[in-house]
């Protein structure tokens, strides 16, 4: 019986560590973005590491029926604890922003702004592929011309064929 209570007391003292580490990392992060964090009160976070059936030095000097009453006192002051708190909290405001609640609607926002500008990009695409079959149907028709203009002239002047052959290699170095 005495290695269970010894177990017990170090389960109720690794849940309350756990709790307090909760109750610290819920209020740095709280801190860091700026939202309103109340802490646990300290009688509740004593409440979960305190073991009220453990025989103190108050306990020991009492004998009997008061030993018992003194304990049964006790796990009744720790009852009382917890059941205060959740009360107590139900008056309390809550923060009714979410910590995420930021980050996802400025997510959404940016979706929505970058969604207007895919429309924005797609309209313009509509116009510069339309451009640019005009373009090509363009140099389609002027290559051709081009073309048939320079074998007309080059039997007549045959030194249009060496110029224009210079202007393509100055064309293509620019």
């Amino acid at each position: 019986m005495k290695s269970q209570n010894h177990r017990l007391r170090q389960k109720l003292q690794r849940i309350a560590s756990e709790v307090r580490e909760y109750d610290m990392l819920q209020a740095r992060l709280a801190h860091t973005h700026g939202i309103p964090h109340r802490g646990l009160p300290q009688e509740l976070l004593d409440a979960f590491s305190h073991d009220p059936s453990s025989v103190t030095g108050g306990t020991r000097e009492q004998s009997g029926w008061r030993a018992v009453e003194d304990i049964h006192a006790r796990v009744l002051q720790q009852r009382q604890v917890y059941q205060v708190y959740p009360v107590a909290e139900k008056d309390v405001v809550s923060v009714s922003d979410s910590l995420l609640d930021r980050p996802i609607s400025s997510l959404m926002d940016t979706l929505s702004e970058l969604g207007q500008e895919r429309e924005a990009l797609t309209h313009k695409e509509l116009e510069v592929a339309s451009a640019l079959a005009k373009v090509k149907s363009l140099h389609t028709q002027v290559k051709n011309e081009y073309n048939n203009a320079l074998s007309h002239t080059s039997v007549v002047y045959p030194e249009a064929r060496s110029n224009c052959q210079l202007l393509r290699h100055v064309l293509i170095t620019f």
